[in-house]
């Protein structure tokens, strides 16, 4: 049965391609949360994984580290945005 909402594989590919670059030049980016449980704007991260289906960041959220993974399907859907 064919799935009635396919998500483009280039689109993702498109996705992956960005964050390895930002990985690779280490560079610290923004970005805007807005999933179920938070919502949150110009949240710095730094990228510390890239993996198949999703990677890995840390940020400084309320005087505290935390970690987390965001899927690139999440990305594609707008739940996370990335502000170069």
């Amino acid at each position: 049965m064919a799935s009635s909402n396919p998500i483009d594989r280039n689109d993702i590919d498109s996705i992956k391609d960005m964050i390895h670059n930002i990985y690779n030049s280490k560079k610290e980016v923004y970005i805007d949360i807005n999933n179920k449980r938070r919502r949150m704007k110009n949240v710095k991260i730094n990228i510390t994984g890239i993996y198949n289906h999703f990677f890995t960041v840390e940020s400084n959220v309320n005087g505290y580290n935390e970690a987390f993974t965001i899927s690139y399907v999440d990305v594609m859907l707008g739940l996370y945005k990335i502000n170069n």
